[in-house]
This record gives structure tokens, C-alpha cells and sequence, in this order.
């Protein structure tokens, strides 16, 4: 499989074989020998950002990978965070605890050497992957108004403080506009992947997604289609029960080529409902498959979803994200049954 197959599974092109994609934010250190505090301590170095990701490609095989492991850096408007050698940096003081404080600031503080790099990323990516499928990471509008006021907050104000949050949610969409516009234009990136952590019909509701998401999320969607880029959204939440079910409808009819839909969705269900409409990506959750195993488990957990995805326009992931931790024997057995797997 390559690259170009991926592409074509998102267009809805069949391909002999499953194509499959890892959104790897720090399992790929380990095969690099990396400590993740050494990305990120000092600003944000690009070059260790893909050698970490080329890294975990060359291990398992995938064939699309994301073009860097940054995507927005807030430490620019005053957050902190603290770092480790084997996992993601923890977001320990969001930028905006108090509201009043983004009028000190502005989204464009965000263009700085760190953004510089997270670009450099995308470009040796390319350079060291040429055959691979390369993501861009924008977030979703309503997920960097969460990371800049802390994601607690920022639920109280959607009902508490409406102009706390209408004040938030613009100043994240000018950082997801300054990130775009770069990632899009200076990254050349194959695709765009639209992680929704907080789009999600079971924190927000039905009238909260319809009212708080839709909007921004179809504006994204039409620039990377201006920039002729197919699109994958990623909502969290359950999108297989009755409410989410409408939500999945919402998101659909927002024109996304693929739903990439995470934990705790009935497979089977997912693929009826999107048959013939939008590709799917999806697959085994590494918190429970991967990370407790045993490997009879990560057997059986990825043949199921192989074999409910057989006839569906489908690329494989695995949960989320893969994380730095996650059994690298099981994410191999993992993988070399996808690649082994043959549905036609």
C-alpha cells in the first residue's frame, strides 16, 4: 500500500487492500529514540518532529502520517506546560484563565519561531516519507477555544458566561485561521484531518453542535477544499447512539470526504450508516486492546473491525492518537494484520 492508495480510499476509489492511517503524537519517539521533553522544552524542534514520525512509519508500516507534532503552540499567549521523556507534554495553566486577559494579546503572537519549525516539520516529512500520505492537523475551532481557556472553563461559559465564550471562540478563530493559512500554504500537506475533541454531541447536545460547531466547521472545510485538499473530520463522542446518530447526519451533510470516528462507536453500525455517503476511518481503542492486550485480544479486536469494514469505503486507525507507552509488539501485530488483510 502507499500513500496515493489513501487518497483514493478518501475519494471513495476502491483499492485492493485496507489503507490505513496512524495519528502518532509520540508513540514514533520510542523507535527514534527521542525523549518527547527534547521536542518541545525549547521551542519546538522540527527536525526531531520528523524523524520521530518517519520513525514510527518505518516501524509499522502506515500509510498516512501526520506532517508535525505541533500543530498550535499557546505557550505564545502565557500557557504552561510541563514536559516529559516518555509522554505528551501536560497542559498545566491554559493562556486564558481569565477571559479579560485576550485583550493583551492577539492570534497572530502565535507566528513565531515554534510555528516556523512545526512548518519545517511538514517539509523533511516529506522529504524522509516521500510515498506516505501527509496529514495537516487543523484544529476545530471549538477545540482551540477549549485549549486556550482550559476545557472546563470554557463548558461553564457556554452556559454561564456567554460572553466569555463568544470572546474565546473569536479569538480562536483567528489562531485557526493564522494556522491554516500556513499549515495549507507552506506545508503542502495531501490532506486535512480536523480533530473535534470538544464537538461532541455528548458534551454539547445536539443544539450545542448544531449552534456551536457547524458553522466554523463547514468554513473550514470549504478553504482546504480552496486549497484542493479532501478533508477527514474527527468528532469524539458516540455517534452510534440516538443522539448521535443526529449528530453524524450534522457532520455529514457538512460535506466531509471521511468521519474519523474514535472510541466507544459500534462498528457495524457506523459502516450501515455511512455506506455509499462518506468514507469511515476507525479501529481497535489502544487503551484497552493495545495497552492491556494480551495479543489474542488485539487478534480478535482487529479482525472484527476488518471483517465488519470488509465491503465499506474504509481506512483503518487505531483509536485517536498512539501515544508513547503503547506496547510496540501489539501496534506491530496490529499492523501486520491489517496489511495482511485482504478483502476483495
Amino acid at each position: 500500500m502507499s500513500g496515493s492508495e489513501l487518497l483514493s480510499r478518501i475519494r471513495k476509489e476502491r483499492t485492493d487492500d485496507i489503507p490505513s492511517f496512524l495519528y502518532d503524537t509520540s508513540l514514533g519517539t520510542a523507535y527514534a529514540n527521542i525523549d518527547v521533553c527534547d521536542i518541545y522544552a525549547n521551542g519546538f524542534d522540527g527536525e526531531l518532529s520528523a524523524k520521530s514520525i518517519s520513525a514510527g512509519r518505518r516501524a509499522l508500516g502506515h500509510d498516512g502520517i501526520i506532517g508535525s507534532l505541533l500543530c498550535t503552540d499557546c505557550r505564545a499567549f502565557g500557557a504552561e506546560y510541563e514536559y516529559y521523556p516518555d509522554r505528551q507534554p501536560m497542559l498545566v495553566k491554559p493562556a486564558f484563565e481569565d477571559p479579560m486577559d485576550m485583550e493583551y494579546y492577539s492570534p497572530y503572537d502565535m507566528d513565531t519561531d515554534a510555528m516556523d519549525e512545526c512548518i519545517r516539520s511538514y517539509q523533511l516529512v516529506r522529504k524522509y516519507e516521500p510515498d506516505a500520505a501527509i496529514a495537516a492537523t487543523i484544529p476545530s475551532v471549538l477545540l482551540m477555544a477549549a485549549t486556550i481557556r482550559g476545557a472546563e472553563a470554557l463548558m461553564m461559559d457556554v452556559s454561564m458566561d456567554k460572553y466569555a465564550f463568544k470572546e474565546t471562540m473569536n479569538f480562536a478563530r483567528g489562531i485557526v485561521n493564522l494556522t491554516s493559512e500556513r499549515i495549507l500554504d507552506e506545508g503542502t500537506p495531501d490532506f486535512v484531518v480536523i480533530p473535534g475533541a470538544y464537538d461532541n454531541v455528548d458534551l454539547l447536545g445536539i443544539e450545542g453542535i448544531e449552534e456551536h460547531c457547524l458553522m466554523d466547521l463547514s468554513r473550514i472545510y470549504y478553504d482546504c477544499k480552496g486549497h484542493g485538499l479532501d478533508v477527514v473530520f474527527h468528532p469524539h463522542g458516540v455517534l452510534t447512539s440516538d443522539i448521535g446518530k443526529k449528530a453524524l447526519r450534522m457532520f455529514i451533510n457538512v460535506g466531509f470526504d471521511c468521519i474519523y470516528y474514535g472510541e466507544g462507536n459500534d462498528h457495524r453500525m457506523i459502516g450501515e450508516l455511512c455506506q455509499n455517503e462518506v468514507t469511515m476511518m476507525g479501529g481497535v481503542d489502544s487503551a484497552t486492546t493495545i495497552f492491556l492486550g494480551p495479543d489474542e485480544r488485539v487478534r480478535n479486536d482487529t479482525m472484527n473491525v476488518l471483517e465488519a469494514m470488509r465491503d465499506k469505503d474504509f481506512i483503518y486507525s487505531c483509536s485517536c492518537s498512539v501515544d508513547r507507552g503503547l506496547d510496540p509488539h501489539r501496534m506491530e501485530l496490529m499492523m501486520s494484520l491489517v496489511k495482511g488483510y485482504h478483502p476483495l
